[in-house]
């Protein structure tokens, strides 16, 4: 038996916003269902690959792979992947799972968390410097300003330099990267009773 596509009453427009947005975003989730069951069906196949990688790059010596390359370009376009000819080529599992995450724009704790089948667990993000941290660099770009303008004013600058080198002795790991806020677990409160009509019943 054909099934007939359904077709909207002729000459029936929606003319309501709400109803045109859903017929928009159903049309649009409907189209991407095969690609999504083709991405479900690739993901199931390659998270085992992704466990045996793991457990046989797992012992690596942190000193070989450096520089590795996992896949093999010519002009910008992919040929295959890099092939290893000594044990001395393997790359750590760190640096294998870094270099497969840039390739496929991930996260590398997002991978970790599909191929160790790791809950998501909530977050919150916070500074992660403390408030010393905090108040030896305000105190430093304070110094720095007024280093900018002792320059300017053609005055002896030697006491602002050494304070700058004062403040900073001990904080050159702030300046190593850009900042990004450390992510802390949320805590969760345990569930209270709630008792309603003689009955216990959990909140």
């Amino acid at each position: 038996m054909k099934f007939k596509r359904p077709e909207p009453e002729a000459g029936l427009v929606p003319v309501d916003a709400v109803v045109r947005e859903f017929n928009a975003l159903n049309s649009a989730i409907v189209s991407l269902v095969p690609a999504v069951a083709v991405a479900s069906d690739t993901l199931n196949r390659i998270v085992p690959l992704l466990q045996r990688m793991q457990q046989l790059l797992s012992q690596r010596p942190r000193a070989m792979g450096a520089g590795y390359g996992m896949l093999y370009r010519v002009r910008g376009v992919v040929l295959c992947s890099t092939a290893a000819t000594r044990p001395e080529d393997l790359p750590t599992w760190s640096t294998w799972l870094a270099t497969y995450a840039a390739e496929l724009n991930y996260s590398v704790r997002h991978l970790q968390r599909v191929i160790f089948n790791e809950p998501r667990q909530p977050t919150t993000k916070e500074c992660g410097w403390s408030a010393s941290d905090h108040n030896r660099l305000i105190a430093a770009a304070a110094a720095g300003l007024e280093l900018a303008l002792a320059i300017e004013a053609g005055v002896d600058t030697v006491a602002l330099v050494a304070r700058i080198h004062e403040l900073m002795d001990g904080c050159e790991h702030l300046l190593d990267g850009p900042w990004e806020p450390v992510r802390i677990p949320k805590w969760r409160r345990r569930p209270r009773k709630v008792i309603r009509e003689g009955l216990d019943f959990v909140a």
